[in-house]
């Protein structure tokens, strides 16, 4: 509870030359005492994102990284 702001910077792993191919998207979900806070989808091909979530009074912080298919694909790997 002691901080207000997370703050980062998001994208997909761009090292693979099949990226083109197989299309990834994830989606990012911050939950702060069990509430969703923020939620983005994250495309291959998108640049990296910067982004702020609003934590104050948050206890517990929890980071999702869901796929976009309903079995994870390969390459979905958020950094």
């Amino acid at each position: 509870r002691e901080y207000r702001r997370l703050t980062t910077t998001i994208g997909l792993d761009s090292n693979s030359t099949e990226l083109p191919r197989i299309a990834p998207r994830v989606k990012l979900v911050f939950i702060g005492d069990g509430k969703t806070l923020e939620t983005r989808e994250v495309a291959w091909n998108d640049p990296p994102t910067p982004i702020e979530v609003d934590v104050s009074g948050v206890r517990e912080l929890e980071v999702r990284v869901e796929p976009q298919r309903e079995t994870p694909g390969v390459l979905e790997h958020l950094v």
